[in-house]
């Protein structure tokens, strides 16, 4: 993935479209956005699949980006 890519992404992701976490938390850290400690490349937390919940916090963090 390209720099240009991972900001299409998260142009994206903005708008409401749903990518996978793995995805946008590369294109994050493509975009300086996301320390690689920070990044998990995974929908389940604690078992649990919290992918909708995930989209949200992230559009939240994108948000809080520009």
């Amino acid at each position: 993935m390209t720099h240009e890519q991972a900001q299409k992404i998260l142009d994206k992701v903005r708008e409401g479209v749903a990518y996978p976490a793995s995805i946008v938390d590369f294109a994050l850290f493509l975009t300086g956005d996301l320390d690689a400690h920070e990044a998990h490349g995974s929908d389940t937390v604690n078992g649990v699949n919290h992918e909708d919940n995930q989209n949200t916090a992230y559009k939240n963090r994108i948000a809080r980006n520009f």
